[in-house]
């Protein structure tokens, strides 16, 4: 375990702490498992310091000093390894030394053409602006990698698992991304000219402002992907594409049929003019209808009219499932309006569950003081049923013989009653 007064001088700042160090450099520093993430460590002497299990995610170590420093099974998630000193006495763990080899690389090898990171796991990795130009990243795990502004031109990246990561202008010209993961990347700006994307899942993708020109994008997984009309679609080569998880909603739907030249990005582009709202149990469609008019009324404020708002399809799929397609401006915030449609969607949902359970509780309410009332009902019919009568001047009826009497007492007991001192049975 880290040494409290160790960590508290960190904490003071890096020049304090780089200050103390070098006018200490015998001591043994111990900061192993402190928690050191989300710092900007820029410029700091770590030399020989003992950080064995510490957490560094998200940390800029930039122009750090690392040598001779105990590294080993610390999490560098995301952390900023730029001009980081390093030396043969560093212990770190295979995975980091591979990261701070690619993103430090003298000026001379920086062309990875011949460099096998094939298989390589570099996932949470901040690779920012790093040059992986001809890089082999073939089955690369490459998870919520960050590869903002990275030169990624012509790198083989198939198969590669690219699950959320993020491209944020990264040049990927005629990079090979065959059947890559690409669920949920950000390719913003992303430069994809010529690339080839076969076979790729680019499902929630924000694509906004990238460039597809002459890109392969034959048997893609488009579900969801967030593009705009900046997206450019010039020239793309594709034979047919999937609209929904897994591969599956196949486009030409028949199997036999292919795109001709132009029939991707006509399609594209109508899916650019909708928002598909996903129902996975079921449709509760008076919380529909009130999530529905609401967003409408958002969209006269955000829009000045709600002309292009309105329900194009409802789609209900084999497994119970719907899908609600909104026709929306080609201009709107497609996210937006699907995040604040379920929001307002879910509000209903228990507001009129709310409802639902007083509605219940009154009726329960009510079949307790129904019980209760008829209750007393049935004592009070017991108690009429005992109690004696007194008829005067009444004639009588008795097996078909009238009785005929000034004044007499009937008490009804059992199935029978008494006139008298005789007996009458019914």
């Amino acid at each position: 375990m880290a040494k409290i007064e160790h960590l508290n001088l960190l904490n003071k700042g890096v020049n304090e702490w780089n200050e103390w160090q070098s006018k200490n450099a015998w001591i043994e520093f111990d900061l192993s498992e402190s928690d050191l993430s989300n710092r900007d460590l820029q410029g700091v002497k770590l030399i020989g310091v003992n950080l064995h299990k510490a957490n560094l995610s998200n940390s800029n170590l930039s122009n750090a000093f690392l040598e001779r420093s105990n590294l080993s099974k610390v999490n560098l998630n995301h952390a900023n390894l730029h001009k980081v000193l390093i030396d043969n006495f560093t212990q770190l763990d295979d995975k980091w030394r591979r990261v701070w080899e690619i993103i430090n690389q003298p000026t001379s090898h920086r062309n990875l053409r011949d460099v096998d990171l094939s298989n390589a796991n570099l996932s949470n990795a901040n690779l920012s602006n790093a040059d992986l130009s001809n890089a082999d990243l073939r089955k690369a795990n490459l998870r919520n990698a960050d590869l903002s502004e990275a030169d990624l031109i012509g790198a083989n990246l198939s198969n590669a698992d690219l699950y959320k990561t993020n491209f944020l202008n990264a040049n990927l010209r005629e990079a090979n991304l065959f059947n890559a993961n690409l669920t949920g990347a950000d390719l913003f700006n992303a430069n994809l000219i010529k690339t080839n994307l076969k076979n790729a899942d680019l499902s929630i993708t924000l694509a906004l402002y990238t460039d597809f020109e002459g890109a392969t994008l034959t048997g893609t997984c488009i579900w969801n992907w967030n593009i705009s009309s900046e997206t450019i679609l010039d020239n793309i080569l594709c034979e047919y594409i999937y609209l929904w998880v897994d591969f599956t909603d196949r486009r030409p739907s028949d199997p036999s049929k292919i795109f001709a030249p132009g029939d991707f990005a006509r399609l594209v582009q109508k899916a650019q003019e909708t928002v598909d709202l996903i129902f996975r149990n079921g449709i509760d469609w008076q919380a529909f209808s009130s999530s529905f008019q609401a967003l409408k009324a958002e969209q006269i404020t955000v829009e000045g009219s709600d002309r292009a708002f309105s329900v194009r399809a409802i789609e209900n799929l084999d497994d119970g499932s719907f899908i609600v397609r909104i026709n929306t401006p080609s201009s709107a915030d497609k996210a937006e309006i699907e995040r604040s449609f379920h929001a307002k969607y879910q509000a209903e949902l228990q507001r009129l569950e709310g409802m639902y359970r007083e509605t219940l509780q009154c009726k329960d309410e009510q079949i307790e003081q129904y019980k209760r009332e008829n209750t007393n009902l049935w004592a009070l019919v017991q108690r009429e049923a005992t109690r004696s009568i007194n008829i005067e001047n009444r004639n009588i009826i008795v097996n078909s013989e009238t009785i005929q009497g000034a004044a007499y007492t009937e008490e009804i007991k059992g199935s029978g009653y008494t006139q008298g001192d005789n007996q009458v049975n019914q």
